[in-house]
């Protein structure tokens, strides 16, 4: 159990995946942009995979790993791998909001199966339904932070700039997941188990990490969805613009849209109903805007690109975060002497 950066890397790559599916889900929206997304967390997946083939002694034998599927988790778990990613191709493929459900469903199930690996009666800082609940919890952040960096990164490709975050609920999913991680970090140290020197400062460093980037990505999502009260409207604009160039309240799009039967005229896209299955139609695309004035794009730009850094820097702590704290769950195997 030494060796366990392979394993660190595949349970946060596949939930982080299984994060973006059930997100998608929760949208209960089939557009081009959701197909985009699940895209890249086919990728995502596929990198988790390889990457646990690191953790064998002899990869060209890995898939005798599946023969014990009736009584191993860990068969489970690579059966249900598979079944994840053949699910989110289906919906790729047909573009059917059932097969959207069926695929978030399936990664909900790899997340739970991948917990079940861990909670055995030979380690006790695994043997609880904690455990499912940390991962749980840590697939919907990151697939909560990876969506709203492909969001403000597609904005910048889109005319005028326009944020369409697939998921009204967004924000909401995003806080839980953070209040959950932290109560559990502080549960994690009042349990009892080996201290040492190593494990404090990984502790300090996952929870200070965790609030910084919780907090700024929460600030992102909430800056434009909605006013802020006036003791924060300094720090927001801090985050979204660089020094010297501020916005007036009030003018930007918003973040996170209300979910309608339609995107916004941007995309060229309506969701319209084909045997009572949301389905993707493509129309013709709206006219534009009046265009703005050479001042007025240029606080755009600036302000976009204040964003997507801010953006980047708080998917940066939260991840790093959480490796932080995958490393600590790995750790703590061998801090038991196992």
């Amino acid at each position: 159990m030494v060796d366990y950066w392979s394993l660190v890397i595949f349970t946060i790559l596949g939930q982080s995946a299984a994060g973006i599916m059930m997100l998608l889900a929760l949208s209960r929206r089939a557009t081009r942009s959701a197909v985009r997304r699940t895209w890249v967390a086919v990728i995502i997946l596929i990198a988790a995979a390889v990457a646990s083939l690191g953790h064998l002694a002899d990869p060209t034998i890995s898939y005798f790993a599946v023969t014990n599927v009736f009584s191993s988790w860990l068969s489970r778990e690579i059966l249900f791998a598979g079944l994840f990613g053949a699910a989110m191709l289906l919906w790729i493929i047909f573009r059917r909001c059932r097969l959207l459900r069926l695929a978030a469903l399936v990664g909900l199930t790899f997340v739970y199966v991948m917990s079940r690996v861990y909670i055995i009666p030979t380690e006790p800082f695994w043997n609880s339904l904690l455990t499912f609940w940390s991962f749980l919890s840590t697939a919907f952040l990151l697939g909560a932070s990876l969506l709203l960096l492909l969001d403000e990164l597609g904005a910048r490709c889109r005319a005028g700039g326009v944020r369409q975050a697939l998921l009204g609920r967004l924000p909401a999913v995003a806080a839980i997941a953070v209040g959950f991680r932290l109560i559990f970090l502080l549960l994690q140290l009042a349990r009892p188990r080996p201290i040492s020197e190593e494990i404090i400062w990984l502790e300090i460093v996952e929870i200070a990490l965790l609030t910084a980037g919780g907090g700024l990505g929460m600030l992102l999502l909430t800056r434009r969805a909605a006013a802020l009260p006036p003791a924060l409207e300094p720090v927001a604009d801090a985050v979204a613009l660089p020094p010297g160039r501020p916005v007036p309240h009030g003018r930007a799009e918003p973040i996170i849209l209300a979910r309608s039967e339609s995107l916004p005229p941007e995309t060229g896209e309506t969701g319209k109903n084909v045997d009572g299955v949301s389905s993707i139609v493509a129309e013709p695309v709206a006219e534009s805007a009046p265009e703005a004035t050479p001042s007025g794009l240029q606080a755009r730009d600036c302000r976009a690109g204040g964003l997507v850094f801010w953006t980047l820097v708080a998917v940066a702590l939260v991840w790093t975060a959480e490796i932080c704290g995958r490393v600590l769950f790995y750790k703590s195997y061998v801090w038991f002497g196992m």
